[in-house]
């Protein structure tokens, strides 16, 4: 049996703290360039969500989307409905509750905001495929960790 006290971790082991570093990397470079365009990051991916769905959606649906509590994603809606990116309107399925949609000013920034998304991917320099690998390694330790 050994007496050994356990070495203590450093912290360049830590994959958090690789993880942690890289995405406010990226969400500051995204951050840069939204703000030019009046969107901030949580915007930015919540517009992403409704354009794919092209219609209204949820609010729980979005937050489920967006992998956020429901309570996380509401002030960034209501933030998107006073600056008329977004619209919230009444749920016909359920009279209580609501949905979002694009707003008016919605459709006028789709071409800007895939341009931050093109010049993102260039930036890091990656080829298509590494690009790739590197979203499923991701959406793997999410999986592994949720």
């Amino acid at each position: 049996m050994t007496t050994e006290a356990p070495t203590t971790p450093l912290l360049d082991d830590q994959l958090c703290a690789d993880l942690v570093a890289a995405s406010r990397a990226i969400v500051t470079a995204y951050d840069a360039t939204l703000g030019r365009l009046g969107v901030d990051y949580p915007q930015y991916l919540a517009l992403l969500v409704l354009w794919e769905a092209g219609g209204p959606v949820g609010i729980s649906d979005l937050a489920d989307r967006l992998r956020l509590p429901v309570e996380q994603v509401q002030p960034t809606v209501r933030s998107m409905v006073v600056a008329r990116t977004a619209t919230r309107v009444a749920d016909a399925a359920d009279p209580a509750g609501w949905v979002v949609a694009p707003g008016p000013r919605a459709e006028d920034l789709r071409a800007a905001v895939t341009e931050v998304h093109c010049d993102i991917k260039a930036r890091l320099g990656m080829g298509a495929l590494e690009f790739r690998e590197l979203q499923q390694t991701l959406r793997a330790i999410t999986r592994a960790m949720s």
